[in-house]
């Protein structure tokens, strides 16, 4: 079996794996609106979202819980939804950058081969 086909089989595996463990929906804290914001994430009300969106707008992306909890009333908040909350796509011209949990993964722009 060729190697990337390999790869890219087990990556899906894990993705699929690591989904099941963890049920509670998921928010890209760097796309969603207000609305879907107050929906999803637990404690976070109308005036809580519109905060995080105003924050995001003045101070640009989120990258990480930690940018999160700072938003006015959200130390507590970041941390209990913690699990919920996902951090969007980045572009550099190493590559596209993905925020997963903390830690950020560089997918570089060219295919790699593995050979």
């Amino acid at each position: 079996m060729n190697r990337s086909v390999f790869l890219g089989c087990l990556l899906l595996v894990v993705t699929m794996q690591a989904n099941a463990a963890d049920p509670s929906p998921k928010v890209d804290m760097n796309r969603a609106d207000a609305a879907q914001l107050d929906a999803l994430l637990e404690g976070v009300g109308e005036k809580k979202a519109q905060a995080i969106v105003a924050w995001r707008q003045q101070h640009g992306v989120f990258r990480s819980v930690a940018d999160v909890a700072k938003v006015k009333g959200m130390a507590r908040l970041a941390e209990k939804n913690r699990a919920r909350m996902v951090f969007g796509t980045q572009v550099s011209h190493l590559g596209r950058v993905a925020q997963v949990d903390d830690h950020t993964l560089l997918i570089p722009s060219r295919q790699l081969s593995l050979r």
